[in-house]
């Protein structure tokens, strides 16, 4: 996926009996560790509408403009 440009992310769940999901979990989440792997997904993350038009004004004022993501080492 990563040789294709495309944001890599990993879908998970965790299953909690009925009635008891605890009530501050929005800011207590769970502990990770017991994570059942759904799936692994990769999707477009194409550019901004405003980052040509961005760097184009950059290197218009003389800026050397370089991207740097680390997405795509190859």
């Amino acid at each position: 996926m990563a040789n294709n440009a495309l944001r890599t992310l990993c879908l998970a769940h965790l299953d909690f009996a009925p009635g008891t999901l605890p009530s501050d979990w929005q800011d207590n989440p769970p502990d990770g560790a017991k994570l059942c792997l759904d799936c692994i997904v990769g999707i477009i993350d194409p550019l901004r509408p405003d980052v040509v038009d961005a760097v184009r004004v950059a290197q218009g004022a003389g800026v050397t403009v370089r991207m740097v993501t680390g997405d795509n080492l190859n």
